[in-house]
């Protein structure tokens, strides 16, 4: 694509496709500071633009994001939506999108700990997960602290449903001519089985479908979730 069809399509761009096509899908996967700071570097290069006569006016001045403190603030759901949240998963999204959202929301790891997840760091007969890696968009890495190497104790009904999925994930491999091993990512596709890096629509889905509060990914990884009381 040349620079002359680059600016045809920059000045095509409005807000709200800015909005549904970038922002909105960076907030699933990461914090605000971060997608504040590129949308300030966008903003600069359209400003740029208007400068040099290529675009007759900024119309992205008025992008919001939503602040951490307001992630923070009301980025949970309560014990009883979050059954509702994760019945609804089960009964209408793939068996990978049901058993992640089922072990983030009540095991506390954060997301990017569950994509990286291999079967190797399941223990069925001591119902334990262990967490030595974090994977996203870009790759799996080691965790930042020391702290975020740990065995996590997991609920009898969440081992279950991994061990259930574990069957599935060994006739959707063996479908591709792949075979399951320790070094597998848990969390794979049913189309062409590799690994999955974006849980953010069917999360989307579920709420949408139970009409519960929107929140993001960030809002299920935590350790309890808080009551209604």
């Amino acid at each position: 694509m040349n620079l002359y069809h680059k600016i045809i399509l920059l000045q095509q761009l409005d807000k709200l496709t800015y909005e549904r096509a970038f922002i909105n899908k960076l907030e699933g996967s990461y914090n605000a500071s971060s997608i504040r700071q590129w949308h300030n570097i966008f903003k600069i290069a359209i400003n740029a633009s208007v400068e040099n006569e290529i675009l007759p006016r900024n119309r992205f001045k008025k992008v919001s994001i939503v602040s951490n403190e307001d992630e923070v603030k009301n980025n949970y759901l309560t014990s009883s939506q979050l059954v509702t949240l994760i019945n609804d998963a089960k009964k209408n999204e793939s068996i990978t999108n049901y058993s992640f959202l089922l072990v983030v929301a009540y095991t506390g790891v954060r997301r990017g700990e569950a994509m990286g997840l291999m079967w190797k760091n399941i223990d069925f007969k001591n119902k334990t997960i262990k967490i030595e890696r974090t994977r996203d968009h870009f790759g799996e890495r080691k965790p930042k602290t020391k702290n975020s190497y740990r065995t996590i104790l997991v609920d009898d009904f969440v081992i279950q449903q991994l061990e259930n999925y574990q069957k599935w994930c060994k006739k959707t491999l063996c479908s591709y001519g792949q075979m399951l091993n320790n070094d597998t990512f848990v969390f794979i596709s049913d189309h062409g089985a590799g690994p999955i890096s974006n849980f953010k629509r069917p999360l989307d889905r579920s709420l949408d479908s139970t009409a519960l509060p929107k929140i993001t990914l960030h809002g299920l990884d935590i350790p309890k979730v808080k009551s209604n009381s």
